[in-house]
């Protein structure tokens, strides 16, 4: 149960890191027509909404939708991470003795 422990927390560490280094984009997708993709971003401290251009072409349009999704399953196991680490502190259960 403990090793079952161990190679969680130590995947959860490895994804976080290559999740951290492909990029990540926290930015809404939005199809203009169905074809062209803008990327519009949470809204600032002054109260604006950047919205950014990224167009028809597939590269481009696959590149964004890619680091959008690496947002968001980092956030999902940084969530899992502070989960189970809480779960690991208050659980007697998992006390070694």
């Amino acid at each position: 149960m403990l090793l079952d422990r161990l190679q969680r927390v130590a995947h959860n560490r490895a994804e976080l890191r290559r999740l951290d280094g492909a990029g990540r984009l926290y930015a809404t997708p939005h199809w203009r027509g169905g074809r062209y993709l803008y990327l519009i971003y949470p809204t600032g401290a002054d109260g604006t909404r950047v919205r950014q251009y990224v167009g028809a072409d597939r590269a481009k349009t696959a590149a964004a939708l890619t680091a959008i999704a690496n947002a968001r399953r980092y956030d999902a196991s940084r969530t899992k991470r502070a989960t189970s680490k809480q779960r690991s502190r208050t659980s007697p259960t998992d006390c070694i003795v």
